[in-house]
C-alpha cells in the first residue's frame, strides 16, 4: 500500500531517490511526446522537474508518496525517523474537512 509522507523537505526527496533512483522515460506509447535532455539525471538531483522521467517529488500539498519497495528501506536502522512520519494515504483523505457547498449541498 501507498503511504504519505507529508511536510516533506528536500532532504526527504534525495533520501528516497536515492533509495530508488530516478529512472528515464522512454520515447514510445500511446501517451504524450516529451523531450527528454540528456541531463536529466543531473536536472532532477537540482530539484528540477523532467516530464518523462519517474523520481521522487513534492507533491503541491507538500507531500511524498511512498511506495511499498521504499517503505521496507525506510524500516532498516538509521531511516526509523523518516518512517515514523509515514500515514495512510486512506487516513489523510478522511481527515479532509468537506466542503458541503462545493458538492452541490446546501
Amino acid at each position: 500500500m501507498i503511504k504519505l509522507l507529508q511536510a516533506a523537505t528536500r532532504a526527504d526527496v534525495d533520501l528516497l531517490n536515492q533509495i530508488e533512483p530516478p529512472f528515464r522515460g522512454l520515447h514510445v506509447g500511446g501517451g504524450i511526446h516529451v523531450e527528454i535532455p540528456d541531463d536529466w539525471a543531473e536536472r532532477i538531483a537540482n530539484g528540477e522537474d523532467v516530464p518523462g522521467c519517474t523520481y521522487a517529488r513534492i507533491r503541491d500539498d507538500g507531500s511524498l508518496l511512498v511506495d511499498e519497495v521504499v517503505q521496507a528501506e525506510l524500516m532498516k536502522p538509521g531511516r526509523e525517523a523518516v518512517a515514523a512520519r509515514l500515514v495512510d494515504v486512506a487516513a489523510v483523505v478522511e481527515a479532509l474537512p468537506v466542503d458541503d457547498e462545493a458538492r452541490g449541498k446546501p
